[in-house]
Formats: C-alpha cells, structure tokens, sequence
C-alpha cells in the first residue's frame, strides 16, 4: 500500500472513531434526559414535588393576597406576552412562516421535516397530558386561560421544539459568533416562555421542567433522523 493510501485509510479511520464517539455521546445523553423525564413524571406521580411546587408559585405571589402577582401591573402584561410567545396561534403561525419560506427556496423535503416535527410533537405533548392527567395549580388564581391539562407544559415543550429547531437550521447556513448569538436566543426564548407559566400560575414549576426534558429529547431524536436522512439523500 502506498503512503497516500495509507494517509487516506488513517483519515477514514479517524473520522469513523469521531463519528463513534459522537454516536456515543448522543446515547448517553439522551439516556439522562429520558432518565430525568421519567423520574420527574414518578415524583409528580407520588406527589413528591407537591411542596417545592407549592412553595415557588407562592413565593411569586403577594403575600397576603394570592391572587396578585409580585411586581407592578406592566410586569404582569409583558409576561403575559412572553408566555404568548409559546401559544399554539403564534407558534402555528412561526411554524406556517417558516415552512412556507422552505417550499418557496425550494427545500421541500427540509418543509416536510419542520412541518411533521412540530405538528408530531404537538401530538405527543397533549397525548401526554391525557394519559398523566395532571390538574392545574389551584394554589393560586390562573392570570391566563388554560384549557388543558398540566403534565408537561406545552407552551414550555412546543416553544422549545419550534425555535430551537429553527435556530438549529440557522446555524447551519451562519459561522463564528452568529451561530452563538442565534442558539443563545432560542434558549432565552423558551426559558422565558416557560417561567411566564410559572408566574401566571398556570403551571407547576415541575410542569415546566417536564416540557423542557420532552423538548429536549424530542429535538434530538428528530435531529438525528433528519441528519441520517440528509445524508442519505446526498449519497
């Protein structure tokens, strides 16, 4: 064998054990999410998050009056429109944006793929909820309608699902410090989305924390997916 045929057998080899490690690492990672997911659900199960529950929406509200929020009423409108940030109508209406834009650069496989990973993991948030049945809050009075059950937040799993999905597409067509600034932006806008449940007292904190797990868990498995798929279309 040559030396550039061993040069580019010693290439191939170091970029299937970069690939194995990656593999590697998306197992164990996935695993701990799907691990903190079910624990979590267990512990709401048992009621053994009841009291932490109880205690960070009180500690949100006036004491000695639960049914007002802390902070001045601007403060209240402008959560109320970060937890609209994560409402089906805006998120459908990103969603529609976003897969329109895809078929009209010609990308329809990758409008396909938004288009099904939202819609899907739409369906398994409310699948979910019915299968948990978890009451709202009653600790405090709602500032915002709900018309669903608690366990998982959706506003907090779906806002999650649908810009970091998009910020994930992004950061494939930017370099450097724009792929930072746009992936920082998408977590900004979930946190605040799904803490604005919390302030509103519509959600448990536990709730919260649940549809960022299933957001997470979802992104990836989807991903992944849409990564084999790719590449096999440009084999």
């Amino acid at each position: 064998m040559s030396r550039r045929e061993n040069s580019v057998a010693e290439v191939k080899q170091k970029k299937l054990g970069a690939a194995s490690k990656r593999a590697g690492l998306f197992w164990v990672v996935l695993s701990v999410l799907i691990g903190l997911f079910v624990a979590l659900l267990i512990s709401v199960k048992s009621h053994m998050t009841l009291a932490l529950d109880h205690s960070l929406l009180l500690v949100l509200r006036n004491p000695v009056d639960v049914a007002d929020p802390v902070g001045p009423l601007w403060f209240a409108e402008f959560v109320r429109d970060m937890s609209a940030l994560g409402s089906t109508g805006v998120l459908t209406w990103f969603s529609l944006i976003i897969v329109g834009f895809a078929l009209q650069v010609g990308k329809k496989s990758l409008a396909i793929y938004l288009g099904l990973s939202v819609c899907m993991a739409t369906a398994v948030n409310h699948g979910l909820k019915a299968l948990i049945a978890r009451p709202r809050p009653d600790v405090v009075s709602h500032v915002s309608e709900v018309f669903t059950q608690s366990f998982p937040s959706g506003h907090a799993m779906l806002s999650a699902v649908v810009y970091i999905t998009f910020a994930l597409l992004l950061i494939e067509l930017r370099q450097g410090q724009q792929r930072v600034f746009i992936m920082i932006s998408a977590v900004l806008t979930t946190l605040l989305v799904g803490m604005s449940r919390i302030y509103l007292g519509v959600h448990w904190p536990s709730d919260v924390v649940a549809g960022w797990l299933a957001a997470a868990i979802w992104i990836m498995l989807v991903n992944r997916l849409w990564c084999r798929y790719a590449r096999g279309l440009n084999e």
